[in-house]
């Protein structure tokens, strides 16, 4: 949470200058946290594969997420953004085995799931009647970070292994819809719950989806 608030600050900061040259009025920035459901860390097989062996891949289907987005009021009910969001989902893994007289013991020990989703987004009202009800579609590419133990009796081996982007060419790209609900509390700020859901259309499968609460800063005009 703390690196997603020195992110919108410093993208409110580099905003802000553009805004001398640029109408600052059509720029606001966006961030949130909150839960999130990954379809995905569910999905893996522990079962399969030879015997005499243990699996620890799967971890918890509730996890979080967070995101900074800069948007650009592209017409009186539309609107473009660019936005980075990380979900993470956590497993706690306890086993002990035994291979050939080594003891293996895993205590209390967190796996991570992280993705990484590079966003580009269009945001509508649904009418101009009401201001406050939008929807979003978007389009993203998905660079995860997925940490795996293994224990093999078979062959002897405990592989305890992150697989990233850089070592395993994790990628994925999809599609996001969403419907927002914002309240202005100021002349600045709206308050507001966006719910998501993200498709992955390389893999054909859901990835995740997601409630939180949201903050939106809208960048005041430049006086003439």
């Amino acid at each position: 949470m703390k690196k997603i608030t020195n992110l919108i600050i410093t993208l409110s900061f580099i905003t802000q200058v553009q805004a001398q040259k640029i109408s600052p009025s059509k720029f606001s920035i966006q961030g949130y946290y909150g839960p999130q459901g990954n379809f995905f860390v569910r999905s893996y097989d522990e079962k399969g594969g030879p015997s005499n062996k243990t699996y620890l891949y799967k971890k918890n289907f509730i996890g979080t997420i967070s995101s900074a987005e800069i948007r650009y009021k592209t017409g009186s009910l539309s609107s473009v953004g660019i936005e980075y969001a990380r979900g993470i989902n956590l497993g706690k893994k306890n086993v002990s085995e035994n291979i050939n007289g080594v003891y293996i013991f895993v205590q209390d020990f967190q796996l991570r799931n992280i993705d990484n989703i590079f966003q580009f987004n269009y945001e509508r009202l649904f009418s101009r009647n009401n201001s406050h009800l939008k929807y979003q579609i978007g389009l993203f590419i998905l660079n995860s970070s997925q940490q795996e133990i293994s224990i093999e009796g078979y062959d002897q081996s405990v592989d305890i292994t992150e697989r990233n982007f850089k070592n395993s060419k994790l990628q994925e790209g999809g599609a996001s819809v969403a419907i927002s609900y914002n309240k202005e509390i100021d002349t600045k700020f709206k308050l507001g719950i966006q719910a998501k859901v993200y498709y992955l259309i390389s893999a054909s499968n859901f990835e995740m989806i997601a409630l939180t609460p949201t903050l939106t800063y809208t960048f005041a005009k430049k006086a003439e």
